[in-house]
């Protein structure tokens, strides 16, 4: 009998979850060497005292508690923010302590993860992109204002973009930068199948330099498309999967599966499309990932919104899998959310969207002896103001709820 792939999880505290939107720093991500912080705001350490003509911004820095040694280096205008972590030590606990210009502005502790052996390759998510949509909350009544540093954006780079396109971008060059050699995209590119939106996908992903696998989600097959979601892909040069595709990288297989019902919010898997998994898996001599757009229910009744996939059909997919390969991590979209679970005896995840809170992008390292995922929130100004905002949806809930423990966005899976 084939051993179990074990899932490890770091730590961190304060972390970003359900418990935690108060000011100061809290943990969002974290890898073997690296971590991001995140804050809402840096208390009366983070306000600056904006002057005419000069730059509001103020210096941040982060330094290990323990030998005084800087980590990392940001900057805030008082408001929310994010700072990235590097040279720390993995495997290890360790404090690190926040200035704002000289003055204290809080500390987090957290643990890195232990690297799992040679890293073979890299790869990334996203998912719920939406083009086309540029609003948010459960009756759409969230809109950007037009900020006076958005208008001046405007006017400089004479490019009017929407939220849910600079959203994307910020995240293509981030996970770009981060080191991804491939770009999954996890369904819900576009927010309902028309030209236009279709336009807008072409353009955006003819920007990134990465080989992209595009597959659909429900919006792309709801009742308010006025293409077949797989021509208007086709029209602009994307080849969409159709049922399943696996693709080959260093270290490991990644298999993109269906999950969709046409014209329904919930998900399913359809018996020709698990024989075709089946068939894409012949000869798979690598471990394999698992991407669906819907998550695996707890229970075959959906309990809360969006539906995804009946806990039944779901668990029988897993396990038939399991028999047939590797299976270390499926992952999925649609909820705009981030959770673990075990399904199967396979670890799951539920990753969020780059456009609203906390607004985010999946990275996965690919090791000798496992699968590392880390999701990293999208820093760019540009969608800092709009993600902050977003937060506030369903009277704040959204803010709580949406992020997921630090156990559920960063995590490795050691083979079994």
């Amino acid at each position: 009998m084939t051993a179990r792939p074990t899932t490890e999880l770091p730590a961190g505290h304060p972390s970003l979850g359900p418990a935690r939107l108060s000011s100061g720093p809290s943990v969002f991500a974290v890898e073997c060497t690296t971590a991001q912080l995140c804050w809402q705001s840096l208390g009366e350490a983070g306000r600056t005292q904006p002057r005419a003509g000069a730059d509001a911004r103020t210096p941040v820095t982060a330094t290990d508690a323990a030998t005084g040694r800087v980590v990392g280096t940001g900057s805030t205008d008082g408001g929310p923010g994010t700072i990235e972590l590097q040279g720390l030590v993995p495997g290890a606990p360790q404090a690190v302590r926040l200035d704002v210009a000289g003055r204290p502005a809080g500390g987090v502790t957290l643990t890195t993860m232990e690297p799992l052996g040679r890293e073979l390759s890299r790869f990334a998510t996203l998912s719920d992109i939406h083009l086309g949509l540029d609003v948010f909350g459960f009756r759409g009544t969230m809109v950007e204002a037009v900020t006076p540093e958005w208008r001046r954006e405007r006017e400089t780079t004479r490019v009017d973009l929407p939220i849910s396109v600079r959203a994307a971008r910020g995240a293509i060059d981030e996970l770009t930068g981060w080191g991804a050699q491939h770009l999954f995209i996890k369904g819900d590119l576009v927010d309902r199948s028309t030209p236009a939106t279709w336009a807008m996908a072409g353009r955006l992903l003819a920007r990134t330099r990465l080989p992209t696998t595009v597959m659909t989600g429900n919006h792309e097959h709801n009742r308010c498309g006025i293409v077949p979601p797989h021509e208007g892909a086709a029209a602009v040069g994307i080849d969409a999967v159709r049922g399943v595709r696996r693709v080959d990288l260093p270290g490991l297989s990644v298999l993109c599966i269906d999950t969709i019902r046409p014209g329904a919010h919930g998900g399913t898997v359809r018996a020709e499309v698990t024989e075709a998994a089946l068939a894409a898996l012949e000869g798979v001599a690598n471990p394999v990932v698992v991407l669906t757009h819907h998550p695996i229910e707890r229970f075959n009744q959906a309990w809360s919104h969006p539906p995804g996939i009946p806990h039944r059909e779901g668990r029988d997919l897993v396990a038939t899998l399991s028999r047939h390969c590797e299976l270390l991590l499926v992952s999925s979209g649609h909820t705009h959310a981030h959770r673990r679970r075990t399904v199967a005896g396979v670890t799951t995840t539920e990753v969020g969207s780059p456009k609203d809170f906390p607004g985010v992008w999946g990275g996965y390292v690919v090791y000798e002896q496992g699968v590392c995922q880390v999701v990293r929130r999208v820093t760019s100004p540009q969608v800092r103001d709009w993600l902050s905002f977003t937060r506030r949806a369903a009277g704040g809930v959204w803010g709580r709820w949406s992020p997921g423990r630090l156990g559920n966005r960063s995590l490795q899976v050691r083979r079994g």
